[in-house]
């Protein structure tokens, strides 16, 4: 079994397509840079904690367990 990471554009067209696991990339780069944004303005209260979960997304590159 394989699994890849970051959902890369290849991994629906390889043989057998490759399971993988997806970030929230998108959201993340938004709030990353919100962030700076706030950061460069000087403002202070802008400390925050967040925890990203990723999605998996099965494709056929993963083999079922075995009993």
């Amino acid at each position: 079994s394989v699994v890849g990471f970051d959902d890369i554009i290849y991994a629906r067209y390889l043989r057998p397509k490759l399971s993988t696991m997806r970030y929230p990339i998108e959201l993340m780069a938004a709030q990353a840079a919100k962030l700076a944004l706030q950061l460069a303005a000087g403002e202070s209260e802008v400390v925050q904690s967040r925890i990203y979960t990723p999605t998996l997304i099965n494709r056929h590159s993963v083999a079922p367990v075995r009993s």
